[in-house]
C-alpha cells in the first residue's frame, strides 16, 4: 500500500455524512466521486475549487452573490471534504487535472471560467493549456509558479512532516483538526478572527470529511515541475496582501503561465481574498468578464 492510499483509506473510507444542500450532488468518474454545487443560470459558467481545508459550505455567501449574474460550479477536489478518490489516485497535478476535465466534459456546461486558489491555480493553468475547448477563462487567486508554489509548501511545512511519506499521512490523519487551526491562525490577516472559517471546517470533519493534504504535499514535491504555459486565454490574477505565509513568495512569477493577466490587490486580505472580501471579489470578477 502506497503513503497515499493509506491516506486515502484513513480519511475517506470511515463513515461520512455530507451535509445536504441546494444544487449539491456527487459526479462519479474514473479518478473520483466529487462532490459538486451548481447553482445560477447565468450566460458565463464559473468553476470554483475550495482551498483547502474550506469545502463548499465556506463559499455560499460568494455563490450567493455570484448566482445571480453567473451559473457557479464548486467541486471539492479528491481526497478534501467529501470527494473521494478513486483506488490509486496518486494527487500529482496531472491526475488532478485529470479528474477536473472529466467532471466540466461531463456536467457539459462549458466553456468555463476557472477560478482556482492556490496549488489549484495551477491545475487550472494546466486544464487551459492542454483543454482549451473546456476553458475560455482563469481567475487565478494565491497562486504563484510552480517553483514558488514548492518554495512556499516548504516554508510552511518546515519540519518535513507532511512532506515525509508515512509519517504525514498519519499526522494528518489524526492531527487534521489542529493542522486546520494552526493553518487559519497563519493564513488570515493579523488579528482577524478565524471562527467564521475554522466553523464550517471542523463540522466537515465531524461529518467524515477529509484533508489529504499530506498526500498533496508529497505529489507535488516528488512530481518534476510540469509544463503550465503561457496560455492564450484571458486572466485575471488576485491576491491578499495580508497572507503572512506569503510573504517570502515572488507573486508576480504567476504571470510566466499568464503574461498578459490582469491584476487585482486585496491589500488588507489574507489567504482567501475571494472568500473574506466576497462583494469586492464578485464585482472585480464581472468588471474582468465585461473586458474580456
Amino acid at each position: 500500500m502506497s503513503a497515499a492510499r493509506l491516506e486515502t483509506f484513513l480519511q475517506t473510507h470511515r463513515r461520512a455524512r455530507p451535509p445536504s444542500g441546494d444544487g449539491v450532488r456527487f459526479v462519479e468518474l474514473p479518478q473520483a466521486t466529487l462532490r459538486v454545487r451548481v447553482a445560477g443560470t447565468g450566460p458565463v459558467a464559473l468553476v470554483i475549487v475550495p482551498d483547502p481545508p474550506n469545502v463548499i459550505e465556506h463559499y455560499d455567501r460568494l455563490i450567493a452573490l455570484l448566482a445571480p449574474h453567473l451559473r457557479v460550479v464548486c467541486c471539492e477536489a479528491p481526497g478534501f471534504g467529501f470527494s473521494r478518490p478513486a483506488p490509486g489516485f496518486d494527487f500529482s497535478p496531472a491526475s488532478q487535472a485529470a479528474s477536473m476535465a472529466a467532471l466540466l466534459a461531463r456536467l457539459a456546461l462549458g466553456p468555463y471560467l476557472l477560478a482556482f486558489p492556490c496549488f489549484a491555480g495551477l491545475v487550472a493553468v494546466q486544464l487551459a493549456a492542454e483543454h482549451p475547448e473546456l476553458v475560455n477563462g482563469l481567475v487565478i487567486v494565491q497562486t504563484p509558479a510552480w517553483s514558488e508554489a514548492l518554495g512556499w509548501v516548504r516554508r510552511i511545512d518546515r519540519r518535513g512532516l507532511l512532506q515525509t511519506p508515512w509519517l504525514g499521512q498519519l499526522a494528518m490523519s489524526f492531527g487534521k483538526r489542529r493542522v486546520a487551526r494552526g493553518w487559519y491562525r497563519a493564513a488570515l490577516p493579523p488579528g482577524a478572527d478565524p471562527a467564521p472559517f475554522l466553523a464550517p471546517a471542523l463540522a466537515a470533519f465531524e461529518r467524515g470529511g477529509a484533508y489529504c493534504l499530506a498526500s498533496a504535499f508529497q505529489a507535488a514535491c516528488r512530481t518534476p515541475a510540469p509544463r503550465l504555459g503561457p496560455v492564450r486565454q484571458p486572466a485575471l490574477v488576485v491576491w491578499g496582501g495580508a497572507d503572512r505565509t506569503h510573504r517570502r513568495t515572488d507573486k508576480r512569477s504567476i504571470l510566466e503561465y499568464v503574461p498578459r493577466a490582469d491584476w487585482v490587490d486585496f491589500a488588507a486580505a489574507g489567504h482567501f481574498p475571494d472568500l473574506e472580501q466576497p462583494e469586492r471579489f464578485r464585482d472585480e470578477l464581472r468588471h474582468f468578464l465585461a473586458r474580456c
